[in-house]
């Protein structure tokens, strides 16, 4: 089963959901939890070997911030669509909380 959510640090991209997950997902919860700095955030779907398609690159939250993505995200269904959904961050102390719905 596909975790929905997340407690992101760092700078490293991370996979959020696993391509065949078989999650419907028509929004995304990020929440800079971080004590005092803003985090910049990429969230992007790819399938394995081929080009990422951004739902959002570079998107500055502020800390204490909360962002819901809803109409910017494309709904997909990814049992069966080959894609995944990662998440990276822009620094090496940045975090973030991430519900998938």
């Amino acid at each position: 089963m596909a975790t929905l959510k997340h407690n992101i640090t760092g700078n490293i991209t991370q996979q959020l959901l696993a391509a065949g997950d078989s999650v419907n997902v028509s929004s995304v919860l990020l929440s800079n939890i971080h004590a005092s700095n803003n985090v910049t955030v990429s969230l992007f779907i790819e399938k394995q070997n081929a080009n990422k398609f951004f739902i959002v690159k570079a998107l500055e939250i502020p800390y204490g911030v909360s962002v819901l993505l809803d109409s910017e995200i494309p709904t997909f269904d990814n049992r069966n669509s080959g894609f995944a959904l990662f998440i990276q961050l822009n620094s090496s102390d940045s975090a973030v909380d991430v519900m998938i719905n």
